[in-house]
């Protein structure tokens, strides 16, 4: 299953959705509300056409990102790679860590609600205002 290669055709977001689902091992009662949200087929063809639209050949034309950036990632997680883990470092001007949290499912907001308001605090707190930008400390 190439999830990129399957969301590209049209007709299938519905397939490729329910799929994206059972790769993440998202349980049933945790995605009801996304299901709810996208059970029409245009509904569920507006989110993929927007994915759609996003140029991801042109990677190369993006400044990378001056804000400090925390990354939590759960390794069990079947969409984003190690290697796309460890690229987004690159990314990144500002403060950046990785957070791998092990054993836990993506969705990670929902595998360990707990742990990620501890890192979202920490990173907060931390950096509670940014040095350089526009609106910094507002």
């Amino acid at each position: 299953f190439s999830y990129f290669r399957e969301a590209r055709k049209e007709g299938n977001e519905r397939v490729v959705f329910e799929r994206m689902l059972e790769k993440q091992g998202v349980p049933e009662e945790e995605s009801a509300p996304y299901r709810r949200a996208l059970d029409s087929d245009e509904a569920l063809r507006a989110v993929y056409h927007w994915y759609r639209a996003i140029p991801l050949w042109a990677g190369d034309r993006f400044d990378p990102v001056p804000m400090a950036t925390t990354f939590v990632w759960p390794p069990g997680s079947d969409n984003v790679s190690r290697a796309a883990v460890d690229a987004t470092a690159n990314w990144v001007t500002g403060p950046y860590r990785l957070e791998i949290v092990e054993d836990a499912h993506q969705p990670i907001l929902q595998a360990e609600p707990e742990k990620l308001t501890e890192l979202l605090v920490a990173h907060l707190s931390e950096h509670d205002r940014q040095v350089g930008g526009e609106g910094a400390g507002a």
